[in-house]
């Protein structure tokens, strides 16, 4: 199964703040490796603003060899911007729109988050699957690594 990781998921795997999102993480991280894992571009260019220098090479190092994404396609572009014009997602989350956008347009559906505010929730993905029909595609799912019921 394709599968599309935002950044907050590798961030997890080493966020010891949050001890239970990081068992979690690390669980479904263990049983990742039998899926087809992907990221974007933009996750890349994410991790690569994390300012710990240590921390940033550990995150990069954890999606090393994944297919990545790429983000700057127009139709890309033009999904998260449907995204954000019928406010299937707010406007602060523009990143995620493009994160959701990625994942919709390069036919994976499936998207992994542990962004419960803007996009793992039931009225984001009722929205961001109308805005998909909209635009001719299928529907996503959004949800965290325990929605997925992996142990």
């Amino acid at each position: 199964m394709k599968i599309y990781l935002d950044t907050s998921v590798p961030s997890a795997c080493l966020d010891a703040s949050h001890p239970e999102r990081q068992e979690a993480t690390t669980t479904f991280w263990r049983l990742l490796r039998s899926h087809s894992p992907h990221v974007s571009t933009l996750v890349i260019e994410e991790m690569e603003l994390t300012p710990d220098r240590l921390r940033r090479r550990r995150l990069l190092a954890l999606v090393s060899g994944w297919p990545r994404l790429r983000v700057n396609l127009s139709a890309v572009r033009e999904l998260a911007d449907g995204y954000l014009e019928l406010a299937a997602l707010p406007p602060r989350a523009e990143a995620d729109a493009i994160h959701v956008a990625t994942a919709t347009v390069h036919g994976i559906s499936l998207v992994v988050s542990w962004n419960l505010r803007d996009m793992v929730n039931v009225q984001t993905r009722a929205r961001v699957n109308a805005v998909n029909a909209l635009h001719g595609y299928p529907a996503i799912e959004l949800v965290t690594p325990p929605m997925l019921g992996w142990r």
